[in-house]
């Protein structure tokens, strides 16, 4: 089995079904820069993140990932809308299947491995967002909503004065009234 230890410097394509035959592990730190698609959510890493993927080869050869997460997280609480930190302490087990067709071994993840290998960043992304609670909100007791500001709004204190059709409407018809035109 090899391990290997090192900052992440790019997540790229691995060969994962020779990473499983070879028993590998990979321990990495990876850093925010690496992972842009937390930042589309809003999500931060104050510090690295330790993730390690074990590849291996079950009795029957068939190829399977342990990926594990720990760290922390950053969100903006649903609530008070302010930062809420998230310990990140997770693993996950992957199946490693040639194409979306194959079938997934009941109690594991997906890992799809084309001809171009294993995307990691992509994996590794999905994990992180999908340990992203729906609302995360800081523990309770801890936040309260903001107040809203009392914003004083002109047009709100103002009546409509928009003339209104149906007093147009009872001025023709008080006009005619008042003309003695009658028609019998």
């Amino acid at each position: 089995m090899s391990v290997s230890q090192q900052p992440a410097q790019k997540l790229q394509q691995v060969d994962a079904w020779r990473l499983a035959k070879q028993g590998a592990v990979r321990e990495l730190l990876l850093n925010p820069a690496l992972l842009p698609r937390l930042a589309e959510f809003d999500i931060t890493l104050s510090e690295p993140l330790n993730c390690s993927l074990h590849y291996r080869q079950n009795e029957g050869g068939e190829a399977r990932l342990t990926a594990g997460f720990e760290g922390k997280m950053s969100v903006q609480c649903q609530h008070c809308l302010e930062p809420v930190a998230l310990n990140i302490d997770s693993v996950s087990e992957f199946a490693l299947l040639a194409d979306d067709d194959s079938d997934t071994p009941e109690g594991l993840e997906p890992a799809i491995c084309g001809r171009d290998g294993l995307n990691l960043q992509a994996l590794i992304e999905d994990e992180l967002l999908l340990l992203v609670p729906q609302s995360p909100t800081h523990p309770v007791g801890e936040c309260e909503a903001p107040k809203p500001q009392n914003v004083v709004d002109d047009e709100l204190l103002q009546p409509d004065e928009k003339p209104n059709p149906f007093a147009a409407l009872a001025a023709l018809k008080q006009q005619g009234k008042g003309s003695g035109s009658e028609t019998d």
